[in-house]
């Protein structure tokens, strides 16, 4: 009986052996994933830790089985994660290389020291085994998350081109942000131009509002109509180019579209293209008759090239 306990403990100490020789003293391992997305869009995400939860596959914030995530941003371009499970723990870095204008290499490298000691060298090895996994699924959560625009930039956008070339427009300026009856006035007084003209309008109101200072805005209300009309006074026509044009819909009030336009601006600036005239807002519902801003529908349109 006593043989057969020296031999099992004598088996158990050969494996051992043979694991302390065959695990590295240092373990390193890297994973990458290709996203359609740019990178200024996907640093910019990868650089909130906040942004993290809308695709992390586990538990916020940021636990995934047994094992704890902790972010801590880096560069533009870097990303530290520590892992931590008990007492052990490991760092890693994310990195951003750009293969194109909308195509990303998302790339996750971890690496850990192990430990002289047997036991703890192979609780360090089922360690960064598993913690390989976990990062395998959390990238693919990753890639397919941040593969959609809409994720990344809160809205669906379609590129379509200018057809209501022919507008009457009419400019100010203010001391506040354009209300809901400032801009109806200005639409009424288009919309009495373009009937004293025997003019039709083919679409909604349009809508620009541009912050001078702290306290003073410039507005301009402008409407398509079928037909060149000479202008009077404040009232001008003005011609757009039929060129190529991006279009969302939003939902509600100033705030939603105000954040929809900055994503706007970075959405164009992310890949690289510039525009040619100034962005502006498709009245779609008519704001004098519906208060409640949640139920108000506007489209954006960003003039690209």
């Amino acid at each position: 009986m006593k043989r057969w306990i020296v031999f099992i403990l004598l088996l158990i100490l050969v494996v051992m052996a043979i694991f302390y020789l065959l695990i590295p003293s240092r373990l390193s391992f890297k994973n990458s994933v290709t996203v359609l997305a740019t990178q200024p869009a996907v640093s910019r995400h990868l650089g909130n830790p906040m942004q993290w939860s809308a695709w992390w596959p586990g538990d916020t914030p940021f636990t995934y089985d047994d094992q704890q995530y902790t972010i801590h941003p880096l560069t533009l371009d870097a990303t530290n994660v520590v892992i931590t499970h008990n007492n052990d723990s490991l760092s890693g870095i994310i990195k951003l290389y750009p293969l194109s204008t909308d195509t990303i290499s998302v790339q996750w490298e971890f690496a850990k020291q192990t430990s002289a000691d047997p036991i703890q060298r192979v609780k360090d090895y089922f360690f960064v085994k598993h913690t390989r996994k976990q990062m395998n699924e959390i990238m693919e959560s990753m890639k397919e998350f941040m593969g959609s625009p809409r994720n990344l930039y809160g809205f669906e956008v379609e590129q379509t081109t200018v057809t209501d070339t022919l507008l009457v427009a009419i400019k100010t300026w203010i001391d506040h942000y354009p209300n809901t009856n400032d801009v109806y006035k200005l639409v009424e007084r288009l919309r009495n131009y373009i009937r004293n003209e025997g003019a039709e309008e083919v679409n909604q109101p349009m809508l620009n509002i541009l912050q001078i200072d702290s306290t003073h805005y410039q507005y301009m209300v402008a409407i398509p109509v079928n037909k060149v009309l000479p202008g009077e006074g404040e009232i001008q026509m003005k011609r757009m180019i039929p060129g190529n044009i991006l279009v969302t819909e939003i939902r509600g009030g100033e705030a939603s579209i105000d954040a929809a336009f900055h994503s706007f601006d970075n959405l164009v600036k992310d890949y690289k293209r510039k525009s040619p005239a100034i962005p502006f807002q498709l009245l779609i519902t008519n704001r004098q008759e519906v208060r409640d801003t949640s139920k108000w529908i506007t489209k954006l349109y960003y003039p690209v090239i």
